[in-house]
């Protein structure tokens, strides 16, 4: 102990350190046990004992090449975030038991999350959701519960009180491995266009959330980061929403009906919150709802479980932006999940495709608190949406990932592991699409580019005509073109659709450098596809991507 009596120093033998449970390769995670007892004359006045993680969590906002960064680092290496937002688990709180919590943390791991957002509209979570998150190896995004209002921190009284919340909930909190962040509020400073005429609060929400409140937290946690809102901008009514800074809240798609897959128009930093709605499970509608044989979106309990403005409409609109709407209603509550599943997928996809640049990606939302039809991956009752299964393969740390457009196909690895990865034997049997499509002109214009993050091999790649490799990699040598190629072996009887196969092969069989060294450009330049094309990538992505995780 100190002079001072303030703090003490104690070694720990062959220290393990804190991790997510992605890149621990482990379900539990490491944690001590501190004690302290205070005495006098050996009597014990007081005693305390915590558990904590040794970690180091950082919140990097340096500016970089793009803008300002908003990156977590765990242990100095940096982190893309998958994750939702955890809105209340009940409207009444004393029915939320810890079997249930267990069931909703084994849900977020089941889907491969690094992170949740503790919502600032809800309530500051219990003792035994923080120390479940440091066992299991979630991180928690906890906002001080400010939200989407203006608040009177110009009141002498009001600012005292919320001073000794603060107090209680960052002493209480300060010391859990699993607490990434402190954020001040959520969406007050995105609403502030809105507050022409309540400057006095546009004014002390500046004063609060960028100056007092930070200052309130040190006085009991030293380290962990602090963000003053959600999302947040290059300062204060400056930036907010901006894709180069920051945190985002992107509901372009959903409230302003964008096309679903607009997310790749955003480079965001990071996205805190995007979402889109679904109807749960239709065991869970008929809990909630009078069974009558065949439900209706018009039904007035459907009206009163839905409290997006116009959200049943909405997703009426995005179901036929995708399918023909069906004819009967657990039809369409099956295709609203579908729909949901992939436009969250996709948007994910994309920012994990452009990570260090993108560094994270926040669905809304994980839960509901009461039987209705919203963003949620699992509905009140405990059934997962479609989202939540989808959720397990867009955030596994290893996968594939096509960016698709127009104009060309990108096939992706992502890998979100602390080491590089080997990916090797699995199985891309070519010969059994080939019926799909017309072979006489497909491979025209099929070729493939492989771009690869932190893979340094793709090796193994076994096909049905290996018979011609040797012959087809020994006359890439000898031309100087795609045309040349062709010609050479066709007056071998090789058909441009085998031609075309074992060039993938060998493309996906080296690495980058390997290709740019060894072959002509012209057989690397990424494809212009038709829909044909883009049909036909997508039946090999969901081979694949199978193929290549369950094989690791």
């Amino acid at each position: 102990m100190t002079a001072c009596g303030e703090c003490a120093e104690f070694v720990i033998d062959n220290p393990e350190l804190w991790w997510t449970y992605e890149l621990s390769g482990s379900k539990n995670q490491p944690l001590y046990t501190v004690s302290a007892k205070l005495k006098l004359n050996g009597k014990v006045l007081d005693e305390q004992s915590k558990k904590i993680g040794l970690r180091t969590i950082e919140l990097n906002r340096e500016r970089d090449k793009y803008g300002r960064n908003f990156q977590f680092i765990l242990n100095g290496v940096p982190l893309f975030i998958k994750g939702s937002n955890y809105i209340p688990a009940d409207s009444f709180i004393t029915r939320f038991d810890k079997q249930k919590l267990d069931y909703m943390l084994d849900a977020v791991q089941f889907s491969n999350m690094n992170m949740i957002r503790v919502w600032g509209g809800g309530y500051y979570e219990s003792d035994e959701f923080y120390n479940a998150c440091d066992e299991r190896g979630i991180l928690v995004w906890q906002d001080f519960q400010f939200a989407c209002q203006a608040y009177p921190f110009f009141d002498d009284a009001f600012l005292e009180n919320v001073k000794r919340e603060v107090e209680y909930n960052v002493k209480r909190l300060c010391n859990h491995p699993s607490l990434a962040v402190w954020n001040g509020n959520n969406e007050i400073e995105d609403m502030h266009s809105a507050w022409m005429y309540m400057t006095k609060y546009v004014d002390w929400t500046e004063k609060f959330f960028y100056h007092i409140l930070e200052a309130e937290i040190r006085k009991y946690d030293k380290s962990t980061p602090y963000t003053p809102t959600s999302p947040v901008g290059e300062k204060h009514n400056y930036g907010v929403g901006s894709d180069n800074v920051g945190d985002t809240h992107l509901w372009a798609v959903w409230h302003g009906l964008k096309p679903m897959n607009y997310y790749r128009k955003r480079m965001t930093r990071f996205c805190s919150e995007f979402g889109f709605e679904s109807l749960p499970d239709m065991k869970s509608i008929d809990i909630f709802a009078e069974h009558k044989g065949n439900y209706s979106l018009n039904d007035k309990v459907f009206n009163a479980h839905q409290k997006c403005a116009n959200g049943n409409d909405k997703m009426v609109y995005y179901v036929a932006s995708r399918f023909n709407l069906p004819k009967n209603f657990k039809d369409m509550v099956y295709l609203s999940q579908v729909t949901q599943n992939e436009c969250i997928a996709d948007a994910t996809e994309h920012w994990r495709r452009n990570k260090g640049r993108c560094n994270g990606s926040m669905y809304w939302q994980l839960n509901d608190c009461w039987g209705v039809c919203s963003w949620s991956s699992i509905d009140y009752y405990g059934n997962y949406k479609a989202l939540q299964y989808g959720a397990r393969h867009f955030n596994a740390p290893v996968s594939v990932s096509i960016e698709n457009t127009e104009e060309y196909i990108k096939l992706f690895v992502l890998n979100d592991l602390k080491e590089k990865q080997d990916v090797h034997d699995y199985l891309l049997d070519m010969s059994y699409y080939d019926h799909l499509y017309d072979q006489s002109n497909f491979f025209d214009y099929l070729k493939y580019q492989i771009i690869i993050q932190d893979i340094h091999h793709l090796k193994k790649i076994h096909l049905v005509d290996e018979g011609i490799e040797n012959l087809l990699k020994k006359v890439i040598f000898d031309t100087n073109s795609y045309e040349e190629l062709v010609n050479s072996l066709t007056s071998k009887r090789y058909t441009k659709t085998r031609i075309q196969r074992m060039l993938l092969h060998i493309l996906m069989n080296n690495t980058k450098d390997e290709i740019k060294n060894c072959f002509p450009i012209d057989y690397i330049h990424v494809l212009k596809m038709n829909q044909k094309g883009q049909k036909y990538l997508k039946t090999i992505k969901k081979t694949c991507s199978y193929h290549i995780i369950t094989n690791l």
